[in-house]
């Protein structure tokens, strides 16, 4: 399979990997095969990233069979804590405003 076979693409957290995978078989007359994995055809594979990622500055590289992908984390910010102070007026009971 060729770099140029394969389209990596990202939804959100989602990345869909599509090609089409074309092996050529060995020039044989009697080949013996054990287990053979598909050769030719269509490839799709889904994967999800677990945590919110950069989805801009991602890279793809096909090296010796094996493709990696990588994307820089993105700083998940729904998940930090705010601090909330009262700054209302002495008699204004539940004024409340967040802290920066």
């Amino acid at each position: 399979m060729n770099a140029a076979d394969l389209t990596v693409e990202v939804k959100g957290t989602l990345v869909t990997l599509t090609g089409t995978k074309s092996t050529p078989l060995p020039t044989a007359e009697r080949i013996k095969f054990q287990c053979v994995e598909r050769g030719h055809g269509p490839v799709r594979a889904r994967g999800a990233a677990l945590l919110p990622v950069n989805s801009h500055g991602g890279t793809a590289r096909l090296q010796d069979g094996l493709l990696t992908i990588e994307f820089p984390k993105v700083q998940e910010k729904r998940q930090a804590a705010r601090r909330f102070a009262d700054r209302g007026n002495p008699g204004d009971h539940g004024a409340l405003g967040a802290e920066e």
